[in-house]
């Protein structure tokens, strides 16, 4: 081809390049299914870009670039901050109208609730994911 015609070696269109910190790039798209956690796929996956990382040659590396599940993480949080606030709240309510010993009882007994419910949704393979 070389001599009846230049040859470029170029991307057809411009916008199909793709180019990460100035630098030629390839991507890698992970998507979890429907039953995995999304935590234990983020785990999993870093897990494999340190091993395959210290297998490449110079010059090639492997980088996480769009983690999804700081939503999920987040959210985690999120429900955690709110269940202290909640118990704490109906146990100051509580505690104005009955004494300190039924205000205690009856937050436990929805802490255990809430526990045994995770427990249980846990055993049924349904998670806190999105």
């Amino acid at each position: 081809m070389g001599d009846i015609a230049k040859v470029v070696d170029t991307f057809e269109q411009e916008e199909d390049k793709i180019v990460f910190n100035g630098k030629p790039t390839a991507l890698l798209k992970v998507n979890k299914n429907t039953i995995d956690d999304s935590l234990d796929v983020l785990d999993a996956t870093r897990d494999q870009i340190r091993d395959i990382s210290a297998t490449l040659p110079d010059g090639v590396v492997l980088e996480l670039t769009q983690d999804a599940t700081t939503v999920v993480k987040d959210r985690i949080s999120l429900l955690l901050t709110n269940a202290w606030q909640g118990l704490i709240l109906v146990f100051a309510v509580m505690w104005l109208f009955f004494t300190v010993r039924y205000a205690f009882w009856v937050v436990m007994g929805l802490s255990v609730s809430f526990l045994a419910s995770f427990f249980v949704l846990a055993h049924m393979g349904i998670t806190i994911n999105m």
